[in-house]
């Protein structure tokens, strides 16, 4: 798994139609036309193909440089380094600083400074996190209900817990600084209070105007808002899925699937210079 790399496609020509991107695809990975036309079709930037080693993603992208497309490579390892990047608990706006700059505290205790300048990507989604709770069963009539054993004639109870599902959406913004340190400010356990900025009624709202204030303090700072469009990444998830994860009662593939896209970009504007 950790040999693993992933191919981007970054750009398509800006001169050639969709039948030429497809053509392009096939002669560079290798798949069929059907495979293609959909990695055509798809919003770029994306994942095109998954490769068993970095070596052979490095010749499928220089295939498709050769024909004129924008493509990097990312390993297993480069991805799933961000899956958990540190969480921040506030941003405390510096008064008095020559240069926009906030006091960070992340969840962990840790604290450092933030200078607005060195940010170079911020990557704003929404998670839709789920997650199952035991709960007791208070149905009075299911002993009636039960089956009996036929053999040792004693009932046999049903399991006496139920499950319920909780369902909310978490507002997430990630921040890349050209060092490349990630840090991530998850809503729910972010605070807004000290950003240096009016308070909103939802962390949706909220969370976007973190996003637009730091965008505005930083000259270098690309916005990404394209997390909602990637369905691509439903294919690549279970690479970096973890079995601890999926026994804790919960669905983080939301967050995972932001995590893939972030670490995505993060690659992309680097690239990109």
């Amino acid at each position: 798994m950790k040999d693993r790399a992933y191919v981007i496609l970054v750009s398509w020509p800006t001169d050639r139609e969709e039948e030429g991107c497809v053509r392009a695809v096939r002669a560079a990975v290798g798949c069929d036309e059907y495979t293609a036309r959909l990695i055509a079709r798809r919003r770029v930037p994306c994942i095109a193909a998954r490769a068993e080693s970095g070596s052979e993603a490095q010749r499928v992208v220089g295939r498709l440089l050769g024909e004129g497309v924008g493509a990097l490579s990312l390993t297993w390892e480069q991805i799933a380094s961000g899956l958990e990047p540190p969480l921040l608990r506030s941003l405390a706006w510096a008064e008095g600083a020559p240069a926009p700059m906030y006091l960070a505290s992340r969840v962990d205790g840790g604290v450092e400074g933030l200078k607005a300048a060195d940010l170079r990507l911020l990557v704003r989604g929404k998670v839709r996190i789920s997650k199952r709770e035991a709960m007791p069963n208070a149905n009075i009539g299911e002993f009636a209900r039960t089956p009996v054993d036929p053999i040792l004639g004693v009932p046999v109870p049903a399991d006496p817990t139920r499950a319920k599902v909780l369902l909310k959406t978490v507002e997430v913004l990630d921040l890349h600084l050209l060092d490349g340190t990630q840090l991530r400010c998850d809503g729910s356990r972010f605070s807004f209070l000290s950003t240096g900025g009016s308070l909103g009624i939802s962390d949706t709202e909220n969370m976007d105007r973190l996003a637009m204030k730091l965008a505005g303090e930083a000259p270098r700072a690309v916005v990404d808002t394209g997390f909602g469009e990637a369905r691509f990444l439903s294919e690549y998830m279970a690479d970096f899925m973890s079995v601890r994860g999926s026994l804790q009662g919960g669905d983080p593939r939301g967050m995972v699937a932001l995590s893939i896209y972030s670490r995505m970009m993060a690659g992309v504007r680097a690239w990109m210079g």
